[in-house]
């Protein structure tokens, strides 16, 4: 085996053990939102397919326009 090759895996090796230790030193605190309300709404989607179709629509009147 190459000898530096061998000094980059024991290094490579070095800095992940010294990265596992930090996380365990690390804190981590999350933010607390209990104060925060999310709801919910149900969506119409009868508006939606209207105003789908009504483009399409309009984009079918310009191609035929511009032919």
């Amino acid at each position: 085996m190459n000898p530096s090759l061998a000094y980059e895996e024991t290094d490579i090796m070095r800095s992940f053990i010294s990265a596992d230790d930090e996380i365990k030193t690390t804190e981590i605190t999350l933010p607390n939102y209990q104060s925060s309300m999310y709801t919910s709404r149900l969506i119409n989607t009868k508006e939606i397919k209207v105003a789908y179709e009504s483009a399409k629509f309009r984009v079918c009147v310009l191609k035929t326009n511009n032919n």
